[in-house]
């Protein structure tokens, strides 16, 4: 998180005021929507980093993700976390490859090429992974 003290006691008021308007309960938009200004701008983001954040957003745990699972359910937040690895690091396919469960650098390029052609015709994907990168402080801010 960046900023000073006086952004961060801003942002802490307005979760409440915000909190406070809806009844006690934040949805995960709402949060995201104030926190996002504050999160990790113009930080390098790391693999481990991405699949964590990865697995939180999707309900499942990072060994999950690292794990040699087909299930549906795991095998597509694998392809997102690719997908970011790919996009928002410096690493090439064999180094996601292995920082994600020892695959194939082909199985990363699969994954990133199926992520992108889903978005191309999912604009709510799209908008959702957008949301991952913004988190992860390096994505376009989404309207």
């Amino acid at each position: 998180m960046t900023g000073s003290v006086r952004e961060i006691e801003g942002l802490v008021s307005r979760l409440r005021a915000a909190r406070s308007q809806s009844g006690g309960r934040l949805t995960t938009q709402v949060v995201e929507s104030l926190v996002v200004p504050y999160v990790g701008v113009g930080c390098d983001v790391d693999i481990e980093t991405i699949v964590k954040t990865v697995a939180t957003h999707f309900g499942i745990t990072r060994e999950e993700i690292l794990s040699r699972s087909r299930a549906r359910r795991v095998a597509w937040p694998r392809h997102v976390a690719a997908y970011l690895c790919r996009k928002l690091t410096s690493a090439s396919l064999p180094e996601i490859g292995e920082a994600m469960g020892g695959r194939n650098h082909s199985s990363i390029l699969r994954a990133v090429r199926s992520v992108k052609d889903s978005m191309s015709g999912e604009p709510a994907l799209a908008e959702r992974i957008n949301r991952l990168e913004t988190l992860l402080g390096r994505g376009t801010q989404f309207s």
